[in-house]
């Protein structure tokens, strides 16, 4: 199997099993759920979800009524931060994925709504994770503090509050805390969940972290001709030529952080070098 093979795989799988939560809904007000469907079903690569099915199968993990839930769920949240970038208050953006953003769609009312849903949502599938209970717990207090005050919600903070006048070590702490946090812990839940050792968890979760920030500065190098290019990016603070030189460097240091993990972490080499490569 080829990695793109692989991720329609996991796509498929992660998409199959976010539709069945969805059928299984209780009573809401429609436009709620609509919006809700909208966000979730809107085109999305399902990175974060397949990271955390690689790492788990990579670290032996077997039983998906163990992690699938945590896929779902950490997918679900990132729904929730994109949505809450989009708005007017944040980053007031009109399109996401060539598609209008929720409150475009909708209205920013419903928006900020659908999102808290999604968040709530998200941690009603780590509780019914059939995981080992300690692993559990672990897991969803690790996530809770990384998208928490101390993570996500501080890296958004920063990144609106600084305007587009930035230090160059803070565009890293921005980066490190939006998105290669998340990540991390993406890959850090697999191998939780799947009882790999303290070590490797150790390992697997720098390796997140550089992986995370590749990502960014990849994302960064993508948008450079558009809009986003007046916010403070990486490429906007330190040029594209050294914004590139910086994501090839990244890019070494990750495969070789999973390499030497073992063969069983193939799939999260390629997907490095598919992060690296991308055009979209």
């Amino acid at each position: 199997m080829n990695l793109i093979d692989y991720l329609a795989e996991k796509q498929k799988l992660v998409n199959k099993a976010l539709a069945k939560e969805f059928e299984s809904f209780g009573k809401m007000p429609k436009v709620l759920y609509d919006a809700m469907h909208y966000a979730v079903f809107s085109g999305g690569k399902r990175i974060r979800p397949i990271l955390v099915l690689a790492t788990f199968e990579a670290c032996n993990g077997k039983n998906l009524s163990w992690i699938l839930p945590f896929a779902c769920g950490i997918e679900l949240i990132h729904t929730f931060s994109l949505i809450n970038d989009d708005l007017p208050c944040m980053d007031n953006d009109d399109y996401r994925r060539g598609k209008l953003t929720l409150h475009r769609a909708f209205d920013e009312t419903v928006a900020i709504l659908a999102a808290n849903g999604l968040f709530a949502k998200a941690f009603e599938l780590f509780s019914q994770s059939a995981a080992p209970p300690l692993r559990r717990i672990r897991a969803i207090s690790d996530i809770a503090k990384v998208i928490g005050a101390e993570g996500i919600i501080a890296g958004q903070y920063d990144d609106i509050c600084q305007g587009k006048s930035i230090l160059r070590n803070k565009v890293y702490q921005i980066a490190q805390k939006k998105t290669a946090e998340f990540i991390a812990i993406a890959i850090k839940t697999g191998a939780v969940i799947a009882g790999t050792n303290e070590e490797r968890i150790k390992k697997l979760y720098q390796a997140g972290i550089d992986l995370g920030m590749l990502f960014q500065i990849t994302d960064d190098i993508l948008d450079a001709s558009s809009d986003k290019a007046q916010k403070p990016t990486f490429v906007r603070i330190f040029g594209e030529g050294q914004a590139k030189m910086m994501a090839t460097k990244l890019a070494k240091r990750t495969r070789q952080r999973f390499s030497l993990l073992g063969k069983r972490f193939f799939w999260l080499q390629a997907i490095t070098d598919w992060i690296a490569k991308r055009s979209n």
